[in-house]
């Protein structure tokens, strides 16, 4: 016989899906220890599950609360753990169908009796906006439907609730939906159905043992607001007995749900001791069966029975909501928590998991915690590394029983502790030895999977990149040094790329798009600000693309001079909050874009810069960009590229010598002259007969100065010429003058041999 108070089941969940389910993302931290304690109870793939009356009347509830079993289960979960092995069934507008079982005969419910006769027309005639739905959705982990939404509308209406209260659970406004005056005529109705109702004589002890319990509720409630009063001046709260009420629908609701257990439990009685049915669970309105054990056609059978007694009760085997996909399941978890340390039993499989996100350095000593990904997220001294694991624990066995002690005191007196004797950053082809904590951790794009895929776009974006110089040599330059940077990362290119044209054209997208996709952003630096580049506390540890966007000249005048240092930079300080500062090596190559042609100097003789021109092909050309963000997001394409990049021969490739000569590289270095430089070959040719005669030109100081002051009027250069003696300071250092002071003035010497 199936007691009324006690209910015994057991569930059967997808042993595979239960394994893995709770390293689903889209399961929440707070539910991921309920889920591992029902883990722990299913035995031989079976979840003893008790059930119990908590109060006289009403709905059974679980004994132990704590074990997620399936009636307290998201319904994705409950799904993914039992769609495939059991149905569910469950009862047609259950509350509002019982109440139409009440009142009909005794009181004139029209509107309810709609309801339950045209649910899905009165669902359909509401409209709920498609955004609201998918905001709810995304902010939840849900997936709710127009129907769940209206569903809750009038259940909530049932349990004494409003359209406000509705607004509130799903957080949307009256701009969100549209109802009918159907709604409105509905509540009005179950108002007053409540009042009737729970006055009735056969629902009398109901009501006595709801207004017991929500009096004791109210008391306590008061006893300790009256406790935590801050403002003790203030009265307390009296309990008025003779102003005390409970609503009539919060009665009505006890009476259905009491109505609605005794329903369940004849069907149980019908199923299991006549059919044989297996019954896995109790969900309220509702239950779940094995399939083995359960024909479908055992509902008409089932639905003729319940209605000797309970009128307009209708079962149905209804769907299951979607599955999770089990696919999204990460191999590993991405991170150390505490929920997921928790999953595992012993210290040494405790160790073993904390070890992949936490190892020690010896010297200077400290503690690096990284991601799944080898990804490092910070690092740590011991006292800061107690503080962020003080609450792992593991349990070991004592005299007295079993105890929980500190996992992280064992783990640092663990000799055999994960241990490194420094840190370093060593990418490929380099290779420290083991006892070194190498932090490389390989390009972004080695992290994804990837099949072969188009690249023609990319390629067609670099192209545009060489521009105005518009030719293959420049193009071919531009992916040996990308090819280059991806292939060696521990050798620079000691090439610093200059990409001059308008803004818009698709300059950054060379290091900010294309780089950063196949290497990582934390392998950028990406900024229009010098100073975290050169400034005193810039920090390059790991950056292998180095990206100065818009110089404007004004800012980067000597540029050069830095860049050379830093290109020849074998070291640079790695300092961390807390942590020592400690020496790593320097990786960077860099990449200036500019719309201005005077922002970096290029000196004559230079080896560090490759100026390229960027047409303006591109410029507002909106669909272009579109379809090559839509590639640049496609882990194919870029995966691809990466794989061609790596492909290219740099056999006896040299990113110095073999810079093509652009005409924006004649232009910049033709800028970079001196107005010294210039004067000489002025000079040269004002003097040109005096040179034919002899191989020297001598002049003096005041002679030749006044010879400056002529050219730089004829040559219209802007400000005032330098004074006579800076002119003289500066003139004389050029090699190919010589410079004698004697009593009679100064004597300047050109040589004739640079002609």
């Amino acid at each position: 016989m199936i007691s009324s108070t006690n209910l015994s089941l057991v569930e059967f969940p997808n042993l595979k899906s239960l394994k893995n389910i709770w390293k689903h993302p889209l399961i929440h931290e707070s539910q991921k220890l309920n889920i591992k304690k029902y883990c722990d109870a299913c035995i031989d793939g079976k979840v003893n599950v008790e059930y119990f009356m908590k109060y006289e009347y009403g709905r059974l509830q679980l004994k132990d609360a704590t074990v997620f079993s399936s009636v307290a289960q998201w319904n994705a979960v409950r799904s993914t753990l039992f769609a495939d092995t059991e149905y569910d069934i469950d009862i047609v507008g259950c509350h509002q169908n019982i109440l139409l079982g009440i009142c009909k005969g005794v009181v004139v419910c029209e509107n309810l009796e709609y309801y339950c006769n045209n649910r899905s027309l009165i669902i359909d005639s509401i409209h709920i906006a498609d955004i609201a739905i998918t905001k709810f959705n995304e902010l939840n982990q849900d997936n709710k439907t127009k129907k769940d939404f209206v569903k809750s509308l009038f259940t909530i209406i049932m349990y004494g609730g409003n359209i406000a209260t509705w607004e509130k659970e799903f957080g949307i406004t009256d701009d969100d939906y549209k109802l009918t005056p159907f709604v409105n005529d509905f509540i009005d109705e179950i108002l007053m159905l409540a009042d009737v109702v729970i006055n009735l004589p056969q629902y009398k002890p109901i009501k006595t043992q709801v207004f017991k319990k929500e009096k004791t509720k109210r008391i306590k409630q008061i006893d300790y607001e009256n406790a935590n009063k801050k403002d003790k001046r203030k009265k307390d709260t009296v309990f008025d007995v003779d102003k005390f009420h409970v609503k009539s629908c919060k009665t009505l609701s006890i009476i259905l749900q009491d109505i609605e257990r005794l329903i369940i439990l004849d069907a149980f009685a019908f199923l299991q001791v006549l059919h044989k049915v297996t019954i896995t669970s109790y969900n309220y309105d509702g239950f779940q069966v094995l399939k083995s054990t359960f024909d479908t056609d055992l509902i008409p059978l089932l639905n003729k029975e319940i209605a000797k007694k309970w009128k307009y009760i209708e079962f149905i085997v209804k769907p299951f909501s979607p599955q999770l996909d089990m696919s999204v399941i990460p191999d590993e978890l991405p991170v150390l928590t505490s929920v997921d340390f928790h999953f595992i039993d012993d210290y040494s499989f405790k160790k073993q998991y904390f070890e992949k996100f936490v190892s020690h350095i010896q010297n200077p000593s400290m503690f690096v915690v990284k991601d799944v990904n080898g990804d490092i997220i910070s690092l740590m001294k011991e006292n800061i590394l107690c503080s962020a694991y003080k609450h792992f624990g593991y349990t070991i066995e004592t005299v007295i029983g079993k105890k929980i002690t500190s996992f992280i005191s064992a783990w640092l007196a663990d000799e055999e502790k994960l241990s490194f004797t420094k840190l370093v950053y060593e990418p490929p082809p380099l290779k420290p030895p083991s006892y070194f904590y190498n932090s490389w951790n390989g390009w972004k794009i080695d992290k994804t999977k990837y099949k072969k895929a188009d690249t023609k776009i990319i390629y067609n974006h670099i192209r545009t990149m060489a521009g105005l110089s518009n030719t293959e040599e420049v193009y071919e330059y531009l992916l040996n040094w990308l090819a280059w940077c991806v292939k060696y990362p521990s050798m620079k290119t000691m090439v610093c790329l200059i990409l001059y044209g308008s803004q818009r054209v698709g300059k950054s997208c060379l290091a900010e798009n294309i780089m950063t996709k196949i290497m990582g952003k934390e392998k950028l630096m990406i900024t229009g600000n010098i100073d975290k580049i050169f400034g005193k506390h810039s920090n390059l540890t790991g950056k292998h693309i180095v990206v100065l966007n818009e110089a404007n000249g004004k800012e980067t005048k000597g540029i050069h001079e830095l860049i050379k240092d830093s290109i020849s930079r074998e070291v640079c300080q790695l300092e961390l909050k807390g942590v020592d500062a400690v020496e790593v090596n320097d990786y960077a190559n860099y990449i200036l874009t500019t719309n201005n042609i005077s922002s970096v100097d290029v000196p004559k003789g230079d080896s560090r810069f490759m100026p390229i021109h960027v047409g303006e092909s591109l410029l507002g050309n909106h669909d272009y960009f579109i379809k090559l963000r839509s590639a640049l997001d496609n882990d194919d394409v870029m995966g691809t590229f990466r794989d061609e990049l790596l492909e290219r021969d740099l056999i006896g490739w040299n990113a110095c010598g073999n810079r093509p000569m652009t005409d924006l590289k004649k232009d910049m270095l033709e800028m970079s002259v001196s107005p010294y430089e210039e004067f000489l070959n002025w000079v040269y040719e004002t003097c040109n007969e005096e040179f034919e005669k002899d191989e020297l030109v001598k002049r003096s100081g005041g002679e030749l100065y006044s010879m400056f002051k002529t050219f730089w009027a004829e040559v219209g250069r802007f400000g005032q010429p330098s004074s006579s003696t800076k002119f003289g300071v500066e003139f004389k250092q050029l090699k190919e003058v010589k410079c004698v002071r004697s009593s009679c003035g100064v004597k300047f010497t050109i040589s004739k041999s640079a002609v």
